[in-house]
């Protein structure tokens, strides 16, 4: 899955947004947390490995769900890539909305699958 997110970025060209990034770190850690377990090699641990990996592709089930709640409008997300730009009054303002402003709102799919996003019956096919 990591490896799939990070070809996407950089080899197909899909900017992620701040969730996707944040998507990404129990991917990270169940990948460090397998090599670890590989390289001490304990058979009796292996079960609190088994446990702590179900921690935290739960965790990372949980960032999943909360991204495409985002994505469907049913949670507010981070104000930093879900909030509309506003008019600035002053080139001070439009310089600091600008800076503070994440390049990819975490509000809008990046990508579907054949023009189709969840949930059934928004589909642009042409």
């Amino acid at each position: 899955m990591l490896g799939g997110a990070l070809l996407s970025q950089y080899w197909g060209g899909l900017a992620p947004c701040e969730l996707c990034l944040l998507q990404r770190w129990p991917w990270g850690a169940a990948i460090v947390i397998s090599f670890i377990a590989m390289m001490v090699g304990s058979r009796p641990a292996l079960p609190w490995v088994a446990l702590l990996l179900a921690a935290v592709f739960l965790i990372g089930s949980a960032l999943a769900f909360y991204h495409v709640g985002v994505e469907q409008h049913w949670f507010a997300g981070p104000t930093a890539c879900t909030t509309p730009a506003t008019a600035a009054a002053t080139v001070e303002q439009l310089k600091a909305q600008l800076l503070h402003q994440q390049p990819v709102r975490c509000d809008e799919p990046a990508w579907t699958l054949w023009g189709c996003r969840w949930p059934a019956g928004t589909c642009s096919r042409r």
